[in-house]
């Protein structure tokens, strides 16, 4: 059997793991391939309907991970011995990262994420530091935020839901 025969045999064979789902947007014409292998809109759902159900409480029963992460998270961000203008804290959710932040170390905070209602959930709570919150997916964030703006970006438990990781 040729070898080019072979080829195209094989690839007849492949098959597919990642599709474009009928409820996610379009799909974006800077993005790396037609691929997507999360559905950022359904996760967007999950996490607005877990933020409104029964006024927040369900989806504040695992905030005791998320607040261990965070807390983590800063002890090695503090290993940075310098002040930060302003820190983008992608995914944010309420603000489990952005709470923990200083004045000493830092002025502002801008917190994205993809669901509103997750964003806006804790939108009582207090912190120290001055605090943007941002409505947009984390693979739009240099179309929200303009690159090479910022001193540091941050991620608590939100990287791993990103479709296209190298070109954030």
């Amino acid at each position: 059997m040729s070898l080019a025969r072979l080829a195209h045999r094989r690839v007849a064979h492949c098959r597919n793991f990642a599709a474009i789902s009928s409820s996610s947007p379009p799909h974006r014409t800077g993005s790396v391939g037609p691929y997507q292998v999360f559905d950022r809109n359904v996760k967007r759902i999950q996490k607005d309907q877990a933020a409104t159900r029964e006024g927040g409480a369900r989806s504040r029963t695992v905030d005791y991970l998320r607040d261990e992460v965070a807390d983590r998270m800063m002890e090695r961000f503090l290993d940075i011995k310098r002040k930060f203008n302003t820190v983008v804290d992608l995914g944010s959710g309420p603000g489990h990262f952005s709470k923990l932040l200083e004045l000493d170390n830092t002025a502002k905070s801008i917190m994205i994420d993809a669901s509103e209602k997750t964003l806006h959930r804790d939108s009582d709570s207090e912190f120290e530091v001055e605090v943007e919150r941002i409505h947009a997916e984390e693979e739009d964030l240099l179309r929200v935020i303009e690159p090479n703006s910022q001193e540091a970006v941050v991620s608590c438990l939100s990287l791993h839901w990103v479709n296209d990781l190298p070109g954030l």
